[in-house]
């Protein structure tokens, strides 16, 4: 089987350097697109490894917005038309199999999963506080002015204005305000009245890492030319990488025009999911949890942070 992995990275090019290298040498049939997002560090050095392609127009992504989702539609219909593919694992630059990788494409080539990807209804997944799907995908979201200095204020102070933000927006049903991270715009939310989730689509939502057959792909390109208004609502959204293809995915499933299975084979650590807004970095301490959830890769890993992280991981798997 032909196996199209599509990196999406943006930082540590040594790291992704390793990664690809990694995967085109205990890989069959594989190939490598990397998108390297130009606006954060160099490209990473892929001299010498045969099979892998530059993303010819990277494009600049901002965390949380649709430039995640332009991402993966610029690079996968790329694909299409420049690659010979049957199955495309997306990851991240911070992501490492833990598995080998002879196993994780004999596993792939074996099943007969249109798409592999983690995704619940929006409004109630089980791992967002109560009403979080509903806020993020059925508002639309503008930019407020900075505050500067929010971020110095103490810990209390600002959960004192969250709380107080909170009570305002729970008396106004069609207003949400909600604080970023640090570096980012708060923003105003404005319940939508028109939304594409009606007449029996409707709303998913997970990670966006997955494993995609060629059909899934062509079949969500082709959604997204003839389904316009559904593009545009996903670009006011929060986090549309969260949930764009999913209800693409999920409700193509429940027609039965794709075949798709609840579970991307990725282990992530968080601390907590329903606080956090991202991932903790794998230590080498967190090895043996991350193995024994039987995965095939792992996320996220920071060699700036873990010198030794991965050292271990291919002594235990990929060297064994």
């Amino acid at each position: 089987m032909k196996i199209l992995y599509l990196i999406a990275s943006h930082t540590n090019p040594e790291q992704v350097s390793r990664l690809v290298k990694l995967l085109c040498k205990n890989g069959a049939n594989t190939s490598v697109l990397i998108h390297h997002d130009p606006s954060h560090t160099l490209a990473p050095d892929l001299t010498g490894i045969d099979n892998v392609y530059q993303f010819p127009k990277p494009v600049a992504v901002t965390w949380g917005t649709y430039s995640q989702i332009h991402l993966f539609l610029s690079a996968t219909r790329w694909a299409i038309d420049n690659l010979d593919f049957e199955r495309l694992v997306f990851l991240s630059g911070q992501d490492y199999p833990i598995r080998p990788i002879t196993a994780i494409e004999y596993d792939l080539a074996k099943n007969d999963y249109d798409v592999q990807l983690t995704g619940y209804r929006a409004i109630f997944h089980p791992a967002w506080r109560c009403h979080e799907g509903y806020e993020r995908y059925f508002f639309h979201y503008y930019d407020l002015p900075k505050f500067p200095f929010i971020h110095r204020f103490p810990a209390s102070t600002r959960e004192t204005l969250e709380k107080i933000l909170a009570f305002i927006t729970k008396h106004t049903p069609g207003v949400r305000y909600r604080w970023r991270p640090y570096g980012f715009r708060p923003q105003i939310g404005i319940r939508r009245i028109g939304h594409p989730f009606a007449n029996g689509l409707e709303c998913y939502a997970g990670p966006q890492w997955g494993n995609f057959s060629k059909r899934a792909i062509d079949y969500l390109h082709r959604f997204v030319d003839e389904n316009d208004a559904y593009v545009r609502h996903y670009m006011r959204v929060l986090l549309p990488d969260e949930s764009f293809v999913h209800s693409i995915f999920f409700n193509a499933a429940a027609k039965e025009r794709l075949k798709v299975r609840t579970d991307n084979r990725r282990y992530v650590h968080w601390k907590d999911e329903k606080k956090d807004s991202s991932p903790r970095n794998i230590r080498t301490d967190d090895i043996k949890e991350a193995l024994a959830s039987g995965a095939d890769f792992a996320r996220k890993f920071d060699v700036l942070t873990d010198s030794h992280v991965l050292d271990e991981i291919d002594r235990l798997i990929h060297e064994s």
